[in-house]
């Protein structure tokens, strides 16, 4: 198959190539309705009591994924000290000091504020899972693109 460069190579003079990015952000819906969260853990046979054990398994699990999958790729996992430290600025230089054409160039860690939920007594005594403001560890995966 015959790429359009590829098709029109005699009257294309050059081409541009640059940084771009697009965020993927995911959001489990259910966990915005008191509902939607019981359903969860209804559907999951998960008991409120148990939902922070849960969540910590399934953190470590997805920190060891990230980790192996850098690893794998021979790219560098890199820890940020501040969430206002530019992430663009240290993906082009970890591009330029440890180039890629394409595929993974790195993976940036920080931690940020955010929304997380934890089991907490509500007036009445019983438990319940409440929307909490703390701080997280994100993943910022950076990829190299060929179109």
């Amino acid at each position: 198959m015959n790429t359009i460069l590829e098709q029109f190579q005699k009257k294309i003079n050059g081409t541009f190539a640059f940084f771009d990015r697009m965020i993927i952000k995911g959001y489990l819906f259910p966990f915005f309705s008191v509902s939607g969260r019981m359903y969860f853990l209804s559907q999951m046979n998960l008991l409120l009591k148990d939902f922070s054990a849960y969540a910590n398994q399934m953190t470590n699990d997805l920190v060891s994924y990230v980790e192996k999958m850098a690893a794998k790729e021979g790219r560098p996992l890199v820890y940020l000290s501040s969430s206002q430290i530019s992430k663009e600025e240290n993906a082009r230089k970890i591009l330029l000091e440890n180039p890629v054409e394409q595929g993974l160039i790195c993976i940036l860690s920080v931690v940020e504020g955010c929304q997380t939920l934890q089991p907490v007594k509500n007036s009445s005594g019983l438990l319940e899972l409440r929307s909490v403001t703390r701080k997280c560890k994100y993943y910022y995966s950076n990829f190299a693109h060929r179109f």
